[in-house]
């Protein structure tokens, strides 16, 4: 399960604000639709987990970058 701290540093390293993540994480899914910075928050505070979409969108992200 991905910690609210590593999805947090995560779009920090990609210097994006929620809200711009939130468009990064609908992109990778193919969804209409950007999270919302509400959404992102309530991860990073750890008040909801993270969706294994999000999750596999992530590391499959990292997982190219080191390739």
């Amino acid at each position: 399960m991905m910690t609210p701290e590593f999805l947090r540093d995560f779009r920090k390293s990609l210097g994006l604000k929620q809200a711009d993540f939130g468009a990064w994480l609908a992109a990778r899914l193919g969804q209409d639709r950007p999270y919302a910075p509400s959404e992102i928050s309530t991860w990073e505070k750890g008040n909801r987990p993270v969706s294994y979409a999000v999750q596999a969108a992530i590391y499959k992200h990292l997982w190219e970058g080191c390739r």
